[in-house]
């Protein structure tokens, strides 16, 4: 029932990528008829069981340490985890090399287009593995949420996962030129492409923020890897 519960919502998005909908709906279905099925075949026997029993106590009874099993499931249904957010990425120098192929190939941004509304990891990759080279001379847009270095440097962030939150990534792109908005908020950076280049990928790309204007959180917070 709770992997019905989530699947069927948009909570499951929280811990796992949107193509797991499918086999999470299947697997809820089955375990929900398995355990009907099973709960059918105890109250069945149970009378059964009373009946025969001459030893002075009950067998019949479920053992009070096995209430203690439905503690998970009422964590689900009243407490639900949120997705990861800004105190994970905080642990995370985001800026652990992204995944590249030996010979890669950046597509040029559409010309006269701007802004060009890029996800975060494909704008650090291109700033990262490029130098920048396919974003110098075009405005950008990104979103993501605000993150912050105890230097006072913000960041607009995002998660970047395989399958699910267990493999996250945090991706970082300094905003410098405007103000930090607060932590978690959610916003849309438009601006151009700054070159910090390294070759040790020690620090996050950057982009001079020229608009930052805040956002509704987005129905899947994670960008695919």
């Amino acid at each position: 029932m709770v992997t019905l519960r989530i699947t069927w919502s948009d909570l499951f998005l929280n811990y796992v990528r949107e193509p797991m909908r499918p086999l999470l709906l299947a697997a809820g279905v089955f375990l929900t008829v398995l355990g009907i099925w099973s709960l059918a075949k105890v109250i069945k026997r149970q009378p059964a069981e009373a009946g025969a029993s001459d030893h002075g106590h009950d067998h019949t009874q479920v053992p009070k340490v096995a209430w203690l099993l439905l503690l998970p499931v009422a964590a689900i249904f009243l407490v639900a985890p949120p997705p990861l957010g800004a105190d994970a990425a905080e642990r995370d120098s985001g800026t652990q090399p992204l995944s590249q192929s030996d010979e890669p190939v950046y597509d040029p941004l559409p010309a006269g287009k701007d802004p060009v509304v890029l996800n975060l990891d494909d704008y650090a990759v291109r700033a990262l593995f490029d130098e920048g080279r396919t974003l110098v001379d075009h405005t950008v847009a990104m979103d993501g949420f605000v993150t912050t270095s105890r230097s006072g440097d913000w960041y607009l962030t995002r998660f970047v996962t395989s399958c699910c939150a267990a493999d996250a990534s945090a991706v970082k792109v300094q905003v410098v030129g405007t103000p930090a908005p607060p932590v978690e908020q959610w916003v849309r950076v438009t601006g151009q492409y700054l070159d910090n280049h390294s070759d040790d990928y020690e620090e996050p790309p950057m982009l001079r923020a020229e608009e930052v204007v805040d956002i509704e959180k987005p129905r899947d917070t994670y960008l695919g890897g």
